[in-house]
């Protein structure tokens, strides 16, 4: 989709999200839009985006990264000392 502002029914194609969960998104402020008409909803796609991937969920290779990092940091601050 070319277009960078997205009208609700551009939105209900682009995210596969129906049009009366997206009135029920905008409604709650769950989701970015403009309303420059007092009327119309329009969406910025950039803004859209970020929405659609704001809730990132850590995958378990990430996790044990994580873990590691964190035990060596762990380790290295008792002075290197393990149990």
């Amino acid at each position: 989709m070319e277009k960078k502002i997205l009208n609700l029914t551009d939105l209900s194609v682009y995210t596969g999200i129906s049009k009366s969960y997206l009135y029920k998104l905008t409604h709650l402020g769950k989701i970015p839009f403009s309303k420059p008409f007092g009327k119309l909803i329009f969406f910025d796609k950039i803004d859209v985006d970020s929405w659609l991937l704001s809730n990132k969920q850590t995958t378990s290779t990430e996790l044990d990264i994580q873990a590691s990092t964190y035990a060596t940091l762990k380790s290295k601050s008792k002075g290197g000392l393990t149990r």
